[in-house]
């Protein structure tokens, strides 16, 4: 009968003790063995970044974020906290990227990668990022830059952006890199003078 069953389910299937015995066994539980065999966090500059996270830089436009982003670069260069860094430029144009990175090509050599929308489509930029994210864990000592967020989907729709930040997690979990995305915010300002956060609420969240 129904009731047979049941009684018969759970007595297969009820637990017997406290609910604190069966934590040895969880998979998910955190202990302190566990941190301490965990290496500490690593600096890409001192306590500003660090290796393994995966940031947003926004400002509003002309503000010097891309002049702000390759000070750092060179920066973990120079003090070798990363190897090499990939750039994913959908914003600027050849003439802009020409003064800008005319001498910084003779300062990083081979230790930069840099992929521009004007050879290309952003969707062979965001194809390149998948790629990447097939060589689990080779991205260690790499920092990459996305810019500009607005670039490569519509900011405002939740539907664009959820997959692009997740495909930076991505990034930074599957190929070990670190990341920033780099995105505009509102030229306006609010009362107090501060900059008005623009887009959906997944980027800030994330």
């Amino acid at each position: 009968s129904l009731n047979e069953f049941l009684n018969a389910f759970n007595e297969v299937t009820k637990s017997s003790g406290t609910w604190e015995d069966g934590l040895l066994s969880c998979k998910s539980l955190l202990t302190q063995k566990t941190l301490d065999e965990t290496p500490e966090a690593e600096e890409i500059i001192e306590k500003f970044l660090f290796k393994g996270t995966f940031a947003v830089f926004h400002s509003k436009p002309g503000q010097g974020k891309s002049s702000l982003i390759l000070s750092l670069l060179k920066k973990a260069i120079k003090e070798k906290t990363i190897k090499k860094f990939i750039y994913f430029d959908a914003d600027n144009p050849l003439s802009v990227l020409k003064n800008r990175l005319g001498k910084l090509t003779e300062t990083f050599g081979d230790k930069m990668i840099y992929h521009t929308h004007t050879m290309s489509s952003v969707n062979d930029l965001k194809n390149e990022m998948e790629r990447l994210c097939t060589f689990k864990g080779q991205g260690k000592d790499v920092l990459i830059i996305v810019d500009t967020l607005g670039r490569f989907v519509d900011v405002m729709k939740d539907e664009q952006v959820k997959p692009f930040m997740d495909l930076g997690i991505r990034l930074r979990d599957n190929f070990g890199a670190s990341i920033i995305f780099v995105h505009h915010s509102n030229k306006t300002e609010d009362s107090s003078e501060n900059v008005i956060f623009r887009g959906s609420s997944i980027i800030h969240g994330d």
